[in-house]
This record gives C-alpha cells, sequence and structure tokens, in this order.
C-alpha cells in the first residue's frame, strides 16, 4: 500500500501512541510503501525510520530501500503537491518551525535540513542491514536495478505480472525554449 494521504503513517503513529503493534490495523496489507505524514496543521511522522522496530515486531520482513540521487529527491520534495493538502514544502515548514519554535524556514535551510535528512537515513540503513540480508536496494532511476529487484521479488514467491516497473508519481519537467540538455536523468 502505497502512502494514502499519510494513512499508513498516522496508523503507526496512534498505534506507537497506544503501545499496539505498529501495523496494528493494516494485517491485511502485504507491502508497504512512503510511510510518512506531513499534515497542514504542522504534524509530521516518518514510520519508515522504525525500521529496526518494524524489523524486530515482524520476523521475516523483508525491506526495501528505494533510492536516487539525492539532488533529484530533493527536487522532488520542493515539487511535490497533494489535491487535498497542497504543497507538501509548505506543510513541511509548518512542521519544522513549529518543531523548532522559529518564524521562518528559508527554502536553502529546508533543502539542507532535507540533505542532513537522507544523509543520515542512508547511513542509518547501511548501518543496520549491514550484516542482514532481509534488505532489497532499488535505484527507481536505474532499469538494471528494477530488473533486479524484480528478479529478488520473485525469488520471495511474490507474483509480478510485468518485466519493468512503471515510474508513476515522476515530477514533470517544464519545457524551456533555451534547454538543450537531452539526459532525461538531468533537468
Amino acid at each position: 500500500m502505497h502512502c494514502r494521504k499519510g494513512k499508513i503513517a498516522r496508523t503507526m503513529l496512534t498505534n506507537l501512541r497506544l503501545f499496539r503493534p505498529l501495523l496494528h490495523g493494516l494485517e491485511d496489507i502485504q507491502v508497504f510503501s512512503d510511510m510518512e505524514y506531513v499534515s497542514s496543521d504542522g504534524e509530521l511522522f516518518f514510520g519508515y525510520r522504525l525500521f529496526p522496530q518494524l524489523d524486530y515486531h515482524y520476523p521475516g520482513s523483508y525491506f526495501i530501500y528505494n533510492y536516487r540521487k539525492v539532488d533529484d529527491w530533493i527536487k522532488s520534495q520542493f515539487t511535490h503537491r497533494n489535491k487535498a493538502l497542497g504543497s507538501y514544502t509548505r506543510r513541511y515548514k509548518k512542521a519544522l518551525k513549529k518543531l523548532l519554535n522559529v518564524n521562518s524556514i528559508s527554502d536553502q535551510q529546508l533543502e539542507q535540513h532535507y540533505l542532513d535528512c537522507w544523509s543520515q537515513h542512508e547511513k542509518d540503513v547501511n548501518q543496520y542491514f549491514s550484516d542482514r540480508n532481509n534488505l532489497i536496494r532499488l535505484d527507481i532511476t536505474n532499469a538494471d536495478s528494477k530488473s533486479e529487484f524484480i528478479d529478488a521479488i520473485r525469488k520471495l514467491n511474490y507474483q509480478i505480472s510485468r518485466d519493468d516497473l512503471p515510474y508513476v508519481g515522476k515530477t514533470k519537467k517544464k519545457a524551456t525554449s533555451t534547454s538543450t540538455n537531452s539526459d532525461p536523468q538531468q533537468p
């Protein structure tokens, strides 16, 4: 299950607050993705950061670390919008201002925060899973990585009917009259 406007993360946060298993109420779901919640009132929660607890409480689980170049990820954070909630950046800044007790957060400060968070998460994932065999890495921008991911999932007896993965939710590039870049990976 993918995000659903933060449903997974909100459920995990509620469960955490009520001392219940993190995935209580989500037992019918086999795959979780995008487990974060950034509300319009300044609350945020990143359920994916609880991977050690999830690994402990749900033995036999596999974890998928999907990634891309950090600059591309940061750019996607700044352009992400939700029809109901609006700009992700606006909601995230509101949450940071509330947490840090400051009046404003600049785009540059937010970009640095994103970079710091990405780097810390990368470090934590690499350290935690260094001696485990239940992490599958997926570079969402690389065709070979996607093929390796599909093979790994099939070896775990999951049915995947396609031999590729669609790129859903990709940030649309704005066309400019001066753009001469032919590399589809670059802006």
